[in-house]
């Protein structure tokens, strides 16, 4: 170029630097485009560059608009050109002006690599002589294509980078396995410039071998074109099966593509799996409607951002299995610390009673012989009389002391607990139905025998079924009670409607002298404890204010050994 031509272009292609979508390469190719016109008569010019996609796309343009359809058709045709080849009449057909009647086409090529094309129109063709004449200044052109191309790759890198860095920067920031997988798939559809929509699919958690959706991007995915795949069946699964990205042009010519319930809204799609230090995690994949998409930079861009989401399900999983250890050891402190007080308390009510129950003895024999030195109708014996009541309620109180300190274990045998439940509600059906609660029971008839005294397993329902009633009456209300088994254990879970339980007694709840009633003792909840416990259970207990109260018993259960 002219060292005037610099001087009138330099500051255009400083501004478009500034500029976020403007090319100061494209001005430059513009010009030389231009002169070119200008110095051959020509009425119309395309610079065009070949994407990544293998596909035209127009940098510069000079005179009337082509035909994009016929340029789409003809591409190939003109990408295999080796020298300049000049079209006259009709064809090549890429023209919307009719008066153009030849068209140069010049392949433009860095050494062997093919960059794209020039392309000018002319009414008048030109001769062999200026046709060579082309042929050298197109080298000019090639030189600002090359760097065209070249900036766009760099632009790519860049966003891409930048896209690899917020997703860095979040991983030190607390968000949830399912936020974090979103703003991956976010970054996918917006860096791969053909990409529509991305799904994940994980290895089912339970289940090492089925592919589950996990998220999608963009709304013309619907959840109905979702489809669950097997690890080594479809696409999904061959390419987590196999360790290798798969891109297909079209997939409804593919065998191995599986069909949703709805035919498929996309037509390209590019799949990576996703592993974790050899473990298989799932595939991340992108969708397009173009078909042809994707290219080697996408797949690439995709694997990188795969490795990235891998990481974050592996280390989410780990997390909330750490949740759920630290969750157990919490419960499992709770019940020894439960049990140490209730242990405690059990020994200072045997202490007590046993301290009461000397001095009563004596009491109830000098009752006794108070009562023959007095004739029938004396009346020192209606004060003996009532003197006999208190000590009848002070014995009555040892013995419950008694009964709570443990010291007496019942007989146990395999029980049914649908016939123990049965029989609690037999007991306080009239009550239930008069306070206007409507009784529900779900329990299977598979559901396991457990090693249990069904006396104290009736004394537990009686008294949660009462606290129940206590807590609907004059309201009416549901008495919910479901029954099954979860592993090697025996589940049973007591709910009502009642107003619920304050959040600040829930956790000494099943302490002694912890109450919500008015004239409530406290220590039914804690007998209730000390029973279940006794039986190698737990109980434990989930209200919401204003929502109920739901009770929930665990007892080992007695696996029948086939």
């Amino acid at each position: 170029m002219e060292p005037e031509g610099w001087q009138e272009i330099l500051p255009q292609m400083v501004v478009g630097l500034k500029r976020e979508g403007d090319s100061p390469v494209r001005l430059l190719l513009e010009r030389s485009l231009g002169r070119l016109a200008q110095n051959t008569a020509a009425q119309a010019g395309l610079v065009i560059l070949e994407n990544g996609k293998g596909k035209p796309e127009v940098v510069c343009r000079l005179g009337p608009a082509e035909r994009e359809e016929a340029l789409m058709e003809l591409w190939p045709r003109f990408r295999e050109l080796v020298r300049p080849t000049l079209f006259t009449g009709e064809s090549p057909g890429i023209w919307s002006k009719q008066d153009i009647s030849a068209t140069l086409v010049l392949p433009l090529r860095q050494q062997t690599h093919f960059l794209g094309t020039l392309i000018l129109g002319f009414s008048v063709p030109p001769g062999q002589a200026e046709q060579e004449r082309l042929r050298e200044e197109g080298e000019e052109i090639v030189l600002f294509l090359e760097l065209e191309a070249e900036r766009r790759q760099g632009r790519r890198y860049l966003r891409e980078n930048e896209a690899l860095l917020q997703i860095t920067r979040a991983l030190s920031r607390p968000a949830s396995m399912e936020e974090m997988l979103g703003m991956i798939i976010q970054a996918v559809v917006e860096n791969i410039p053909a990409a529509e929509a991305g799904v994940i699919h994980l290895l089912e958690k339970h289940n090492d071998e089925l592919l589950v959706p996990m998220g999608a991007f963009h709304a013309f995915l619907s959840r109905d074109s979702w489809v669950r795949m097997r690890l080594g069946v479809g696409l999904a699964g061959r390419s987590l099966l196999e360790g290798q990205t798969i891109c297909v042009d079209d997939v409804t010519r593919d065998p191995r593509f599986l069909p949703g319930r709805t035919p498929p809204s996309y037509r390209s799609l590019l799949i990576t799996p996703m592993e974790v230090g050899g473990r298989k995690v799932g595939t991340l994949s992108v969708e397009s409607r173009q078909v042809g998409a994707f290219t080697p930079e996408d797949a690439l861009f995709l694997s990188i951002l795969a490795g990235h989401a891998a990481m974050i399900v592996e280390n989410g999983r780990l997390l909330a299995e750490l949740r759920r250890r630290l969750e157990e050891l919490r419960k499992a402190q709770d019940y020894l610390v439960r049990s140490e007080k209730l242990a405690a308390t059990g020994r200072l009510a045997a202490c007590v009673a046993h301290e009461i129950n000397n001095p009563l003895e004596g009491i109830k024999n000098f009752l006794a012989l108070l009562s023959h030195r007095f004739p029938p109708d004396d009346p020192n014996q209606e004060l003996i009389h009532l003197v006999e009541v208190g000590f009848e309620r002070i014995h009555n109180t040892v013995r419950k002391m008694l009964s709570f300190s443990r010291e007496h274990e019942a007989a146990r045998h395999p029980c049914n607990l649908g016939e123990v439940v049965e029989a609690a509600l037999s007991l306080l059906r009239n009550r239930l139905l008069a306070e206007h609660i409507e009784i529900y029971v779900d329990l299977p008839e598979n559901l396991p025998r457990v090693m249990a005294s069904p006396p104290q397993i009736e004394d537990v329902l009686m008294r949660l079924f009462l606290n129940a009633a206590e807590a609907m009456a004059g309201q009416g209300g549901l008495l919910e009670v479901r029954g099954w088994q979860e592993g090697e254990q025996v589940r049973l879970s007591i709910r009502d409607t009642g107003p619920g339980i304050p959040e600040e007694i829930q956790e000494r709840l099943f302490e002694p002298f912890v109450t919500t009633k008015r004239n409530g003792s406290g220590m039914s909840l804690w007998s209730c404890y000390g029973i279940i416990s006794e039986h190698g259970g737990t109980i434990e207990v989930d209200s919401e204010t204003g929502r109920g109260t739901t009770f929930t018993i665990t007892l080992p259960a007695l696996i029948a050994q086939g």
